[in-house]
């Protein structure tokens, strides 16, 4: 299906699965990605995101990525490492560590956070005086 287009006309989710395939043809025993969900769109995110979760299941590779955004980190990763100022703040299961108190201690802001089915919803504090845009 994909064997005979070009690189750049494949979409961006398409071509980080070329990216991560190619990786993952060098039989490493650990995998390391930084941001690999960076510019796609959410469907795209999602299933990025769970064909890793797959890989890892399926074959034991360990996997080791930088990933900004916290939800994402805390659905999917076993373990969670929190750099502040380029030292370990703090590391663990993220849904022992992903608790408001880490995010005013991480990164000064107030937030709530719950979780839906196994999934962090991070929900900001908006000071009322300042309304909506």
């Amino acid at each position: 299906m994909y064997a005979d287009r070009m690189f750049h006309t494949l979409s961006g989710g398409e071509q980080q699965k070329a990216r991560i395939a190619t990786a993952l043809a060098q039989q490493t025993s650990i995998l390391l990605l930084d941001e690999p969900t960076t510019f796609l769109d959410i469907a795209h995110q999602f299933e990025v995101m769970d064909m890793l979760r797959r890989i890892n299941h399926e074959s034991g590779l360990t996997i080791v990525m930088v990933l900004h955004d916290l939800q994402q980190a805390a659905a999917y990763c076993h373990h969670m490492i929190a750099l502040k100022r380029g030292r370990i703040a703090v590391a663990g299961d993220p849904r022992h560590i992903l608790t408001s108190d880490f995010l005013r201690d991480i990164y000064g802001m107030n937030a709530t956070i719950k979780f839906e089915d196994g999934y962090p919803v991070i929900i900001p504090t908006i000071p009322h005086h300042l309304g909506g845009i």
